[in-house]
């Protein structure tokens, strides 16, 4: 039994390249000196090997029965990395703004809110339960629309609004199972409710994005957040981080605008600085309720879009890693 002159294997009389390392073997290799074996009209070049590729011959095809040998075949680049959560909120924050008409929605919804709080009697205090499903409905809107973008394809607006009509029941029962125990959670004591919220957190777009129902999404979003809860938690740290410094900031921005304009409390002979206080009312400056009313919708609006935009890039991150966005 012949063998290789480059590595040694083993080789039949009837090969001419060598099944491990491609060395030319048998007549060709001896053709160099002119014996027979080989047409003299063959002028092909002779095949080399190509690390690093599938087939590891240029030229003539691979003898039958060819496998690559240990460490040669097809090198596939590490794909990137995942991002941070506070990389990926930093994205999302740009995000968001790609989707003008969502984020506006979220502005009215929070505007209506706060005008109610502010404004309305107790009696029309319920209504600002209808402003909260305004934005959830939104919300499902970003998530679509973020998927839409990861794909590079475009839709209408009223297009993502009807796929969310038709699963607006599951994300509703979806927010108020996720509300209860993030709530709970957070009143026990906050470690709890973050966790709970973060393991929860994706059940929202897996809802929207691909109809699955209440405890599907719900256990969805547990199965996907096994081992990256701290990523989603981060996202959670984040929003509150930022809505909890906005809150200081126009709170400040707000207390120095009634101070410029010498909205000073009461002082009134034998007035109690406590009973002054309980005299004074924001409701006698309608112009700054309303002035602080649409800072305070602005800034939430885009802190929970940039969140919703995060949570629909996490989902299809985690649910289809190895899928390449295509156009619809």
């Amino acid at each position: 039994m012949p063998y290789c002159t480059n590595c040694g294997e083993e080789v039949t009389d009837e090969q001419r390249y060598c099944s491990y390392c491609g060395e030319p073997v048998g007549d060709v290799s001896r053709s160099d000196s002119g014996h027979g074996g080989v047409d003299s009209h063959d002028h092909s070049p002779e095949p080399t090997a190509r690390p690093g590729s599938e087939n590891t011959f240029e030229g003539d095809p691979p003898p039958e029965g060819y496998e690559d040998p240990p460490g040669v075949g097809t090198v596939r680049s590490p794909g990137p990395s995942s991002p941070g959560a506070i990389e990926l909120f930093g994205s999302s924050l740009r995000g968001i703004f790609g989707q003008p008409l969502s984020l506006a929605g979220l502005f009215v919804a929070w505007l209506g809110f706060f005008l109610i709080y502010f404004f309305a009697p107790p009696s029309l205090a319920p209504a600002a339960a209808l402003t909260g499903l305004f934005g959830l409905f939104v919300a499902g809107i970003i998530y679509v629309g973020t998927e839409y973008d990861r794909e590079s394809a475009s839709s209408s607006v009223a297009a993502r609004a009807q796929q969310v009509v038709g699963v607006f029941p599951s994300l509703f029962a979806i927010w108020l199972l996720f509300v209860i125990p993030f709530g709970l959670g957070l009143t026990v004591f906050l470690l709890p409710g973050l966790y709970v919220g973060s393991r929860l957190f994706l059940a929202f777009p897996a809802c929207v994005l691909d109809g699955e129902g209440v405890v599907d999404s719900l256990s969805t979003s547990w199965d996907l957040t096994s081992e990256i809860s701290l990523k989603t938690l981060g996202l959670l740290v984040l929003a509150s981080l930022s809505v909890f410094a906005l809150v200081i900031v126009l709170s400040i921005v707000t207390s120095g605008v009634l101070f410029a304009t010498g909205a000073d409390l009461p002082a009134e002979p034998g007035v109690s600085p406590t009973e002054a206080a309980d005299q004074f009312e924001l409701t006698d400056y309608p112009a700054l309720l309303v002035g602080a009313s649409v800072s305070y919708a602005v800034s939430l609006a885009i802190v929970v879009g940039a969140v919703q935009v995060a949570a629909a890039r996490l989902y299809l991150r985690l649910r289809y890693p190895d899928s390449e966005p295509t156009p619809r």
